[in-house]
């Protein structure tokens, strides 16, 4: 599970950056699992909204698509904050 390998657990913040896709619900359904606290962000933000967001949430961990992963990388970077960036090829393996 990709949260895992952040260390994601139970109170910890997960931001999600990304369009709706159809792995939403699994990667909710993990957050949940671990205890974790889902945080949505809308991807139409704008940068600065982007950042004021995250500087008041403080996610543990930032979870994008290749859309978003610009917009996403520069406001993780800026925190410290890793990103992991799910493509579309990925969603179809195991």
């Amino acid at each position: 599970m990709l949260l895992g390998r952040y260390g994601v657990g139970r109170g910890m913040r997960v931001a999600y950056l990304m369009p709706n896709r159809p792995e939403i619900p699994e990667l909710l359904a993990g957050i949940l699992k671990l205890g974790a606290i889902a945080v949505p962000i809308n991807f139409r933000l704008e940068l600065s909204d982007l950042a004021a967001l995250c500087d008041n949430a403080l996610p543990h961990v930032m979870v994008t698509d290749s859309a978003t992963a610009e917009k996403a990388k520069s406001v993780a970077q800026a925190r410290g904050m890793p990103l992991d960036v799910h493509d579309e090829e990925e969603a179809g393996r195991g």
